[in-house]
């Protein structure tokens, strides 16, 4: 694969899972410091991110209001809302999409970012059918594996080789 100048890192939720996330980001930098580097988080998690110097895009998906919106039947809100978000990502013509969450909704992200190159994890860390929407994965490790190695697993394909 050719030096990727647009990379797209999509870890969504939960503060811990962002927290290991960190390492792929100075992992990526390092491999590439002249690519544009954005990642996709929801908001609970986003403060994580805001301002890191590793990273020029932060896209935040407001999983709060869009939630709200659904359960309290705006789905024009919700539609306007989550169009807004993905026409921002999608603006940003990213050449690879980094799927870290490997789940259904960050799968559907991926796929929808418009990156031509879609990573995620392998079985058995890929869940409800996310790797249908990946273009590439690493293969797979060893469940004991910690999660950062786990992540950094995911650069492989990118040529990048975990430290």
């Amino acid at each position: 694969m050719n030096a990727p100048t647009s990379l797209l890192i999509i870890r969504l939720s939960a503060l811990g899972d962002v927290i290991h996330v960190l390492p792929t980001l100075e992992a990526i930098r390092g491999a590439y410091p002249k690519a544009k580097i954005g990642w996709a988080v929801e908001d609970k998690a986003s403060s994580l991110l805001r301002g890191h110097p590793y990273l020029d895009r932060l896209h935040v998906i407001p999983r709060q209001s869009l939630t709200r919106a659904l359960k309290g039947g705006q789905f024009t809100n919700f539609r306007t809302e989550a169009l807004t978000g993905l026409r921002q990502i999608r603006r940003e013509r990213y050449q690879v999409a980094l799927d870290f969450q490997s789940n259904f909704r960050s799968a559907a992200l991926t796929r929808l970012s418009g990156a031509p190159t879609r990573i995620g994890q392998p079985p058995p860390f890929s869940k409800e059918g996310s790797r249908l929407f990946y273009t590439q994965s690493p293969d797979p490790v060893a469940k004991e594996v910690h999660k950062i190695e786990r992540n950094l697993e995911l650069l492989r394909p990118l040529g990048i080789r975990p430290p």
